[in-house]
């Protein structure tokens, strides 16, 4: 017999003797035959973990597919609402400009929308060109 076969025929712990009389005793050890020690486990932790970074991947872009999708199905809104931000305030330019020159009630708009925290900035508006 070699010592694998008397390793593997060993039914019962073995006991060492230990100083000041008291025994240790230590597990037997069974070697199975085939076992690939941490390689197995590893590998399938190295896998497991390369398939979740590989899924996490695929949505991440699917996500970012559809949030450009979104963004731009959206661009008409957007566009929609600077058209009609740019009209009013060419036209809160117009009141003010008229409130200058003297129009009672474009001076009264002018007053409330400054009571209302309404500023108009009359640079935002080039001069419109005289017919």
């Amino acid at each position: 017999m070699n010592a694998r076969e008397d390793i593997v025929a060993t039914a019962a712990p073995e006991v060492v003797a230990a100083p000041a009389g008291k025994a240790i005793v230590m597990p037997f050890q069974t070697p199975v035959a085939g076992s690939n020690g941490v390689f197995l486990p590893g590998l399938l932790l190295a896998v497991a973990v390369l398939g979740i970074l590989a899924l996490q991947t695929y949505q991440y872009a699917l996500e970012r597919q559809l949030i450009g999708q979104r963004l731009a199905g959206s661009q008409a809104q957007v566009d929609a609402a600077q058209r009609a931000r740019a009209s009013l305030d060419k036209l809160a330019v117009v009141t003010q400009k008229l409130a200058v020159d003297g129009n009672p009630n474009a001076r009264a708009l002018v007053d409330e929308l400054q009571r209302r925290g309404v500023t108009i900035d009359p640079t935002k508006l080039a001069p419109a060109p005289s017919r």
